[in-house]
């Protein structure tokens, strides 16, 4: 998530929930953007994501959650800056696949 004074992006992979153990019962939701406008929408009902008359402050907060993980991440070295930008938001945030240890069977 990133939290700009106007506008709030959420990015998730949908995957990390499950991943962890935590069952809802429900499926995983998949990939979802979400952008809020916190100042005019505080109970952020409604999802600016696909309204073009904020794709460029969508774009901006995509890059500033891009560059946090290029930053911190500890993969960063292995996400190739021409992906797609859902793309290398997908890598960073994915879960690592469990490893299954042969051995303990």
């Amino acid at each position: 998530m990133v939290r700009g004074e106007r506008f709030k992006y959420i990015f998730s992979s949908g995957k990390r929930d499950l991943a962890q153990g935590y069952e809802t019962g429900y499926p995983a939701p998949g990939i979802t953007h979400r952008l809020y406008d916190v100042v005019n929408d505080p109970d952020e009902t409604t999802n600016l994501y696909t309204n073009p008359e904020h794709t460029e402050e969508l774009r901006k907060m995509q890059e500033v959650m891009l560059q946090w993980f290029e930053n911190t991440h500890p993969k960063a070295d292995s996400i190739q800056n021409d992906w797609e930008v859902e793309r290398r938001l997908i890598d960073f945030c994915e879960p690592p696949d469990k490893q299954v240890n042969l051995s303990a069977r």
